[in-house]
């Protein structure tokens, strides 16, 4: 089980992520003292949902969180290359629901969109 600060944790300590994106991965929104435009590519993390797993009886044991992680980049490839690293570091705490390849509102840039979704302790 995890929790929002975690997974960040976890993305900004692997290797392979940081690689790609340095250190580049945003609360909901790239910040605005970051100049125009920001180094590509970077992720941009937003909580979607936030649902409680209840008992029929007793406390709730847990809550179901999803989050959507944004990926930008100047190239579908490098976007991809992003998407597969998120991948491999989530996987083990975590289920990818959806992924969407969108239109980004550049159109020199290139945007991936997953949502993912974690169990956590209540």
């Amino acid at each position: 089980m995890a929790d929002e600060s975690d997974i960040r944790g976890y993305l900004t300590a692997n290797a392979g992520v940081t690689a790609l994106v340095s250190t580049r991965i945003y609360d909901q929104r790239v910040p605005d003292n970051l100049g125009q435009p920001p180094v590509r590519p970077f992720v941009v993390m937003t909580p979607v949902a936030d649902v409680d797993q209840t008992q029929i009886q007793g406390p709730q044991i847990a809550g179901l969180f999803t989050i959507q992680f944004d990926i930008y980049a100047d190239t579908k490839a490098s976007a991809k290359a992003v998407l597969t690293a998120i991948r491999a570091v989530l996987h083990p705490y975590g289920t990818e629901s959806v992924a969407r390849d969108l239109p980004a509102d550049d159109p020199q840039l290139r945007r991936i969109s997953c949502d993912w979704q974690f169990l956590l302790p209540r």
